[in-house]
């Protein structure tokens, strides 16, 4: 699903950001956006081990 963004201008981007208190600043590293596009970030999931998911494809009947 990935390559179809890429495919669209998206690219993965991390971010540099920090905090300050008062005079203090810590660096507070993020983990990188799978997708990032004019200032809009998607991250995309996939669990197909969430619950809704595993009761509606135990009702697939072949």
């Amino acid at each position: 699903m990935n390559n179809m963004f890429e495919l669209r201008g998206w690219v993965e981007r991390g971010f540099d950001t920090r905090m300050v208190v008062d005079e203090h600043t810590m660096e507070t590293p993020t983990h990188k956006v799978d997708c990032y596009k004019n200032r809009v970030a998607l991250e995309i999931e996939w669990n197909n081990k969430d619950p809704f998911y595993e009761a509606k494809s135990r009702q697939v009947v072949y």
